[in-house]
């Protein structure tokens, strides 16, 4: 009988280069969930995380034309103002590297990031079910609101900042694989460096399963929605769509 497109051989690794990487990316990366996982979770077909993305800005420039966006480092800045809420919070902690913070460790393993135009994006650990990462989601963000308004910074979540350019924002959380993004994208286009420094998404990580067959039929399955997904919302966010479509050809596949 034929074989179908999602239908995936064990074969001897070291057959070919294809079969190499993919057993690599499966023991390394993609490690499928133990036995215990279907008696767990009976219910739920795999785990699920949420990255959240989000700029503030000065509170009070919001009544402008022009909003102030908070920048991450400096007097007055997001650092200041998270260091200050970490010692509040139980179980929170800092993570600095070479006199910046670079993150902050929450309570129950999830944490708050940094992006290169000093976005903050919060990152969800795996949950058995979406209500469970939403509900973590939202509890974050409405102690971020809370406490980041006593320093006259709230944020407004859009795809896009459309008030501050690049060279405004500026390169803002400098990470060495930051660097090189910034220098190999400033060589393509514009549209680069707008990714990294305008620009906040909304992630949902999905489980690959416990079995190769079902690994197989999700990564398709998400890459083929994928085109759907981008011109579902072509209308109500033309710039953002702009920028990752012109640089996703040379720089990803859908995912």
């Amino acid at each position: 009988m034929a074989q179908g497109p999602l239908d995936i051989q064990k074969k001897d690794v070291s057959a070919a280069n294809p079969d190499l990487c993919r057993q690599w990316i499966a023991d390394k990366i993609f490690s499928f969930q133990p036995d215990s996982y279907v008696k767990d979770y009976p219910d739920w077909p795999g785990m699920v995380g949420v990255e959240v993305e989000m700029p503030y800005y000065n509170k009070e420039s919001l009544q402008l034309n022009q909003p102030s966006m908070v920048h991450l480092s400096g007097p007055n800045s997001l650092s200041e103002a998270l260091s200050q809420i970490t010692q509040k919070q139980s179980g929170w902690s800092l993570e600095v590297q070479q006199n910046h913070l670079t993150a902050v460790r929450l309570d129950e393993g999830d944490q708050i990031t940094f992006e290169p135009g000093g976005q903050i994006e919060f990152s969800s650990i795996p949950y058995p079910c979406m209500t469970d990462a939403i509900a973590r989601m939202e509890k974050i963000q409405k102690i971020l609101d809370k406490e980041l308004a006593q320093y006259n910074m709230t944020t407004y979540q859009t795809g896009m900042n459309p008030w501050q350019t690049v060279d405004e924002i500026g390169l803002q959380m400098t990470k060495p694989r930051y660097r090189a993004m910034d220098t190999y994208f400033n060589n393509l286009s514009e549209y680069g460096r707008r990714m990294m420094r305008q620009t906040c998404t909304i992630q949902v990580n999905l489980d690959f399963g416990n079995s190769e067959h079902a690994l197989a039929r999700r990564y398709l399955a998400a890459n083929l929605i994928s085109p759907f997904l981008y011109f579902m919302q072509l209308y109500s966010f033309k710039a953002f769509l702009k920028v990752f479509l012109v640089i996703k050809s040379p720089r990803t596949s859908h995912l």
